[in-house]
């Protein structure tokens, strides 16, 4: 089984998607920083990601953006707690480790207000993973693809332990 702790730490790029479920249009992109950083709890990492978001609706204006979580890693599950915001603190999701080694599949679904989140990590390597949430209800509808590449690709091997 794949250690998730170690996979995750360290520094990371982050490429950002956000297509319209009606029109199937990018209506934003990102890109950025992210870091998880182990905590003084085991077993538990600090997702911090910064970067540049540039909105299709706001004529192409680029933002900055800043968001949190702690990643709380329990054998072959994953907890997302909020870690800024109004929701500080609060459950985001929860994942469990397919029986491949590499899909982190959602537990169950996030409601903010009456829309929906779920998500899924695609490990594509060593140094690569995909996040993909699809949200949708009646105020949004969208697909947000993440893809993370690691920074310093010799960090991490993915192998079985023994």
């Amino acid at each position: 089984m794949m250690n998730l702790q170690e996979f995750f730490t360290g520094s990371w790029r982050l490429e950002r998607r956000i297509i319209h479920h009606l029109s199937g249009e990018i209506t934003g992109k990102a890109s950025g920083e992210v870091s998880f950083n182990n905590t003084e709890r085991n077993g538990s990492l600090f997702y911090f990601e910064q970067g540049e978001i540039m909105y299709t609706p706001f004529d192409g204006k680029k933002f900055l953006f800043h968001r949190s979580f702690e990643y709380v890693i329990h054998e072959n599950e994953l907890s997302v707690y909020f870690k800024d915001g109004i929701n500080n603190g609060q459950l985001y999701q929860q994942y469990r480790l397919d029986e491949t080694g590499l899909r982190l599949r959602a537990a169950g679904q996030h409601e903010c207000v009456l829309d929906h989140y779920t998500a899924e990590y695609a490990i594509s390597n060593d140094n690569e993973f995909v996040l993909e949430t699809v949200i949708t209800g009646p105020h949004k509808a969208y697909t947000i693809t993440t893809r993370y590449t690691r920074n310093d690709i010799t960090a991490v091997r993915l192998e079985p332990e023994e």
